[in-house]
C-alpha cells in the first residue's frame, strides 16, 4: 500500500508542480485503538528524517487528501458508480502557479465530478462559466453590511450569468472572473452584443453591404476571426462578461465541423446561437459567402480595383471589397447579390434582437 500510495502521490506532485521529490516515499502504519478500531498512520520518510502528514505544510496535507479521496476512494468494492466531490476553497493554501496546475488536473478526473467554491482566479476557467453559479447573502446589503444580522441571513444560488446580467454592478460577487478575464468592470459595461464571424474577410462583405449599399440600414456589431476553428477565445469571454452574441459560419465541410464543436464544448449556451449559411437558406450547402455574388458582376467589380485583371482571383476580390469599404465606393451590384446579402443581414439583425 505504501508502494502505490507513494507512485501516485509523488507521481502526480511532480507532473503538477514541476518539482521533482527524490527518496521520499510514504509509509503507512497499522494499529488499533483500545476499543478494537482499526485505523492507518501516514508518514513521510525522507533522507533527513520521518515526518508525519500533519507536520508538513497546509499546501501538501490539502493536495496528499485531494489524492487520495480521487484516485483511491472511487475504487472500493462497494463504491457507487457516480461520486461527486465537494470542495471548499481547495487548494487555497497553495501558491498562484501550483492552483493553475491543478485546476488543469481536474479535467483528468474521469467521471468523477467536483463541485467547489472558490474566491480565487487561479481556479477559474472560462470555459465553464456555463457551470458556474454566484452564491450571494440576501440579507447582507453591501453598502451598508454593518446592519446585518444572523436573523437576515437569506442564501440564494444562480448562475453566473443570469447574476451578471441581473446585477451587473454587483461586481464583488463575481470579480475573480473578472480577474481571469482580465477586463476591468468599466469598459465591460460598454460592451456591444455582437455577431462573430469565421474570417475578415465575412466581416468586409457584410460591413460594405450594410455600410454603403444599404446605407447603415441594419445596426449590427460584426466581430471577425481568424478562421471557424478560431472562435474559442471570443465565445468564453463574452459569455464571462455576460453578453449576447449569435455566430456566423460558412455552410461548408469545416463550418459544419466547427459548429458541432462548438456545441459540443460550450453546451446548450451556444446551441441556439450558431448559424451556418445554409440555416439561412437551404439552397446555400456547401456556400461561403463569395459564392453568393453573381459570376458575371465578381470580375467587373474586382476590376474597380484591379483593372488590368483578366480573370477572377479570390485575394483581389476581397481586398477590393475592403478598399471599396474604406473609401466608401458604390457598385451597382445585380439584385439577386443585394437579395442575398440583404438575407444574411436581416436574418442576423433579427437573430441577435430576439436574445
Amino acid at each position: 500500500m505504501g508502494q502505490k500510495v507513494t507512485e501516485v502521490v509523488f507521481e502526480a506532485w511532480n507532473d503538477i508542480f514541476k518539482r521533482e521529490i527524490k527518496d521520499t516515499k510514504i509509509a503507512i502504519h497499522y494499529s488499533k485503538t483500545s476499543e478494537g478500531l482499526s485505523y492507518l498512520e501516514f508518514d513521510i520518510e525522507a533522507q533527513d528524517g520521518i515526518y508525519n502528514i500533519n507536520e508538513r505544510s497546509l499546501g501538501f496535507r490539502w493536495f496528499f487528501t485531494f489524492l487520495l479521496f480521487t484516485q483511491f476512494r472511487p475504487f472500493r468494492k462497494d463504491s457507487p458508480k457516480n461520486i461527486i466531490f465537494l470542495f471548499d476553497e481547495p487548494a487555497s493554501n497553495l501558491h498562484s502557479s501550483a492552483q493553475k496546475q491543478l485546476l488543469k488536473s481536474f479535467e483528468n478526473l474521469g467521471d468523477i465530478k467536483i463541485i467547489y467554491t472558490t474566491h480565487s482566479h487561479h481556479l477559474i476557467n472560462p470555459n465553464w462559466l456555463e457551470s458556474t453559479y454566484v452564491v450571494k447573502n440576501e440579507g447582507i446589503e453591501l453598502e451598508t453590511p454593518e446592519s446585518y444580522n444572523a436573523r437576515k441571513t437569506n442564501i440564494l444560488i444562480e448562475s453566473y450569468r443570469d447574476f451578471v446580467m441581473k446585477h451587473p454592478h454587483n461586481t464583488a460577487y463575481f470579480q475573480p472572473i473578472l480577474d481571469v478575464l482580465d477586463y476591468t468592470p468599466s469598459n465591460l459595461e460598454n460592451l456591444p452584443n455582437c455577431v462573430f464571424l469565421e474570417g475578415k474577410n465575412d466581416y468586409y462583405t457584410l460591413a460594405y453591404f450594410n455600410e454603403v449599399i444599404f446605407n447603415n440600414k441594419y445596426e449590427l456589431n460584426l466581430a471577425p476571426s481568424t478562421g471557424s476553428g478560431n472562435l474559442d477565445t471570443l465565445i468564453s469571454l463574452y459569455i464571462g462578461w455576460g453578453k449576447e452574441f449569435i455566430i456566423l459560419l460558412d455552410s461548408d465541410k469545416e463550418g459544419h465541423k466547427q459548429k458541432s464543436r462548438y456545441i459540443e464544448k460550450f453546451g446548450i449556451i451556444v446551441e441556439q446561437r450558431i448559424y451556418t449559411l445554409q440555416d439561412i437558406d437551404s439552397t446555400w450547402l456547401k456556400n461561403g459567402l463569395e459564392k453568393l455574388f453573381e459570376d458575371s458582376e465578381s470580375l467587373i467589380f474586382q476590376q474597380t480595383s484591379y483593372p488590368d485583371s483578366t480573370e477572377y482571383n479570390k485575394t483581389h476580390f476581397n481586398r477590393t471589397i475592403q478598399e471599396s469599404l474604406i473609401n466608401k465606393r458604390d457598385f451597382d451590384f445585380s439584385q439577386q447579390t443585394k437579395d442575398n446579402i440583404e438575407k444574411i443581414l436581416k436574418f442576423l439583425t433579427e437573430k441577435i434582437n430576439s436574445l
